[in-house]
């Protein structure tokens, strides 16, 4: 087996993120400070959320429209260590995992709001570590929905959804149902969840892909598809930013749109959509045309060029092939 390259996994997604992002500046920290100014919240990102920046953005928009005080952390040097875990590195896992939990902490939060249920796995098993910083740790879709009550939906979406979601865990069940708590709230939106399949483990993720093999992949989400189009849905929703990833290359073939929930929250509180920059590339399916496009802005921002041109032929090869990241 071929040894994992940790440097090119983690090294291709801020450049990425920087060059996809529609706001000139972050709206995320990625070098946190010794001694950080106080925030009541913090957005934990993580790392493969930034793939798809269009959803840390939106997540961060929504923050905004609720104007709580928070900040937002994310990005490989504020890994939560489950890509190391994964590939034979557990110690550097751990190590990683303690790191970011000081940090995280340093901001001296009531409470830190994971968006990525990986992250938020390695939290619920740091145990007595987490519980020792004395900062509880919780899905941002639990926050979001507990908040309902202050947000204003200023547009209806008349749309059927299905909500695809995951069954692995207790925090998967409890994901899908506040997620689909979140889409019912929405006026005008009719929202179908679909049994979650639990080949697919607690998030789609080209591991687990891999691991069924192609056939099999294949046909449990291409089902998944079909039943939604058979239902007459207009759209697949995702409750995890991985499974939105995952279906990008899905789209066009099923007739569904990818979407994910935030995108739709945004929409129906009036809020700035996101342009899905990594979808739209994804689906083209050229990286050097994909390298073209993200280049001006990456040059106004002072990405490394080079690691960009390997982050687009990682990303957008040939649509069909699985998408990396984890």
């Amino acid at each position: 087996m071929a040894k994992f390259d940790f440097q090119k996994y983690f090294g291709e997604i801020a450049p990425l993120a920087d060059a996809a992002r529609e706001n000139e500046q972050r709206p995320w920290t990625m070098a946190v400070p010794r001694d950080p100014e106080h925030h009541d919240l913090v957005l934990y990102l993580g790392c493969n959320v930034l793939r798809t920046v269009n959803l840390a953005e939106s997540v961060v928009e929504i923050l905004r429209y609720l104007g709580v005080d928070f900040t937002a952390v994310g990005g490989p040097a504020n890994c939560c260590g489950i890509i190391h875990e994964n590939n034979g590195a557990g110690e550097t896992g751990d190590k990683l995992r303690r790191h970011s939990l000081g940090k995280l902490a340093a901001f001296t939060p009531s409470q830190v709001l994971t968006f990525c249920p990986s992250c938020q796995l390695r939290m619920d098993q740091a145990g007595p570590q987490r519980e020792a910083l004395g900062v509880p740790y919780r899905p941002l879709s639990e926050y979001l929905a507990e908040n309902l009550g202050r947000m204003k939906f200023v547009h209806r979406i008349e749309r059927r959804v299905a909500l695809h979601a995951h069954t692995s865990t207790l925090q998967q069940d409890q994901d899908r149902e506040v997620t689909r708590t979140l889409l019912e709230a929405i006026p005008g939106l009719e929202v179908t969840v679909l049994p979650p399949p639990r080949e697919l483990g607690r998030m789609c993720t080209p591991a687990v892909a891999a691991a069924l093999g192609e056939a099999r992949y294949r046909e449990i989400v291409g089902g998944m598809f079909e039943t939604a189009r058979g239902q007459g849905l207009d759209a697949m929703v995702t409750a995890y930013h991985g499974c939105y990833r995952s279906f990008c290359d899905w789209e066009a073939g099923h007739g569904l749109e990818v979407i994910h929930y935030a995108t739709l929250l945004c929409q129906a509180l009036g809020l700035r959509r996101y342009r899905d920059t990594y979808k739209s590339l994804r689906q083209e399916g050229n990286p050097a045309a994909a390298f073209q496009a993200l280049r001006p802005a990456a040059e106004r921002r002072g990405v490394n060029m080079e690691r960009l041109r390997k982050s687009t032929e990682t990303h957008f090869a040939r649509a069909g092939q699985p998408a990396k990241g984890g």
